[in-house]
């Protein structure tokens, strides 16, 4: 309950916020300083690769792709594996079993393009659309595009001008086939949650396991992709290239936080009767029992849930108009930050099950939020209560990614 004592707390750190804001100067300009690292990257990756990578390095790009491509998959699944077991299907994913000794990489390409064809044509289908959130579904489908661009460039370059041999034609009937039966699998589940949630899964093996079976194609062509490994390696510790997150995301926190405190119309104290526990989840975690991969997703969840809180039609008609705005824009870069850094460090991998914990918990006490302001018809102290809490939600998953920042 909010009482006296957590009222008076919660205004004197509001209002520190925004005493700290003349550090973002200084911060800033650590930023900036990233910026000719990020150039002489280029420059030397620009200078090697001109020796090192003849023609198309396939493997390379494509694995790259692909790992943005499974990442983004991980990130649409909206039910847990084990809620839709009664709805598993064996689809026989034809290329899991390959030998890749039995097969050429040009004769694989023309496999990997149907594949990837294949599941663009089955996430752009229209009942696709209303199965998985907006973005990640259209960011999905992008980069697919430029997957089957690389592979149709790459194609061009590697393929022979010869018919193609029997085996690929086998492989590439075998390939529309197994869609085929994802296809029919959806339409006798009418489509289902469960359905889709069984087929998202499905193909993200099949993209993983495509991707595996390429890098053991390409793995001839290791010294090259080794050199340019260990000259990345070697610039990395000095240069810290790639997704400052903890830096990024906590200044744009802040700017939300001080929005927040400015957003303030009646006094906590005034609204001692409507305080409410919504037991935040993250506020007892122990910073050095998870890793900073585990809670970024978890992160990207609650400022997704804090957008569509302060999005909706009933929050418009509580808040000065220009901060809510503010407030709201800023949000969607903070989004925008979590996704570009999400797609660079996050593994090719499912995420773990204490992590898919995670997001159901931040999405619970985002769902008790809600219905405590429809308990309350949304009055003027509901929704301050509802302010003062989500402040201290922004505030305490700043500290906890600052302290995992801690170690580097």
């Amino acid at each position: 309950m909010l009482d006296k004592h957590t009222a008076g707390t919660s205004e004197n750190l509001e209002g520190k916020v925004q005493d700290q804001q003349t550090r973002g100067p200084a911060a800033s300009a650590t930023s900036t300083m990233a910026r000719p690292c990020a150039f002489l990257m280029a420059l030397v990756l620009m200078s090697y690769w001109s020796t090192c990578s003849l023609g198309c390095d396939l493997p390379q790009t494509h694995n790259l792709r692909n790992k943005g491509a499974l990442t983004l998959l991980a990130q649409m699944r909206r039910l847990s594996p084990l809620s839709c077991l009664k709805d598993r299907k064996d689809f026989a994913f034809p290329l899991e079993k390959v030998d890749a000794q039995q097969i050429q990489e040009a004769q694989a390409i023309p496999v990997l393009q149907e594949l990837t064809q294949q599941v663009l044509i089955l996430f752009s289908s229209k009942d696709s659309s209303a199965a998985w959130e907006t973005t990640l579904l259209d960011t999905f489908c992008t980069g697919l595009h430029q997957q089957l661009k690389d592979l149709q460039a790459c194609l061009m370059q590697q393929v022979a001008v010869q018919e193609p041999p029997l085996t690929q034609e086998d492989s590439l009937d075998a390939v529309r086939k197994y869609f085929h039966k994802i296809s029919v699998y959806l339409i006798e589940k009418k489509h289902s949650p469960c359905a889709w949630e069984v087929v998202r899964a499905e193909v993200w093996r099949a993209l993983s396991s495509s991707a595996k079976l390429l890098s053991r194609l390409s793995e001839e062509k290791e010294p090259c992709a080794f050199l340019m490994a260990r000259l990345l390696m070697s610039y990395w510790s000095t240069c810290s290239l790639g997704c400052d997150l903890p830096q990024t995301h906590n200044l744009r926190n802040k700017g939300a936080l001080t929005l927040l405190a400015q957003m303030r119309r009646l006094s906590p104290l005034s609204c001692l009767k409507d305080g409410k526990d919504f037991a935040f989840p993250l506020e007892k975690v122990d910073a050095q029992q998870i890793q900073k991969t585990q809670v970024i997703p978890v992160l990207q969840e609650l400022t997704q849930q804090v957008l569509v809180l302060f999005s909706s039609k009933d929050s418009s008609a509580a808040w000065e108009t220009t901060l809510l705005d503010t407030f709201c824009t800023g949000l969607h870069q903070q989004l925008k930050d979590l996704q570009t850094c999400l797609m660079q460090q996050v593994g090719v991998q499912e995420p773990p099950l204490t992590q898919e914990v995670s997001l159901m918990a931040v999405w619970k006490y985002f769902h008790r939020i809600t219905v405590y302001l429809r308990e309350k018809k949304h009055s003027p102290c509901a929704w301050e209560v509802v302010r003062a809490e989500v402040w201290r939600a922004l505030s305490s998953s700043a500290k906890l990614l600052s302290r995992l920042s801690e170690e580097k």
